[in-house]
């Protein structure tokens, strides 16, 4: 029964943020030719690594030649950082 609940929360929620997330890869793939969508990994409890899909709100960098905290955001990624819309995928 706790599976059902969760799998229908779960899709409503999806057809909440559904709309949202398709504005939001749409107006950051507008800005630039680069990937709407970038890989992060994160470590979980008991130190368990995952991986976290997270809209890229930085100026694309596929050499990995500039330092994470070097890169400077976009100007619809300054808004997804500050409004957090930015990790609804996790």
């Amino acid at each position: 029964m706790k599976r059902l609940g969760d799998f229908v929360i779960a899709c409503l929620l999806l057809t909440i943020t559904g709309p949202l997330m398709l504005i939001v890869a749409l107006v950051i793939k507008l800005e630039s030719t680069a990937p709407v969508l970038e890989r992060r990994e994160c470590i979980g409890r008991g130190g368990r690594r995952f991986q976290m899909l997270k809209f890229r709100t930085a100026v694309h960098d596929p050499e990995h030649t500039m330092p994470v905290w070097a890169r400077t955001p976009t100007r619809i990624g300054q808004y997804l950082q500050h409004t957090r819309i930015e990790a609804l995928w996790s």
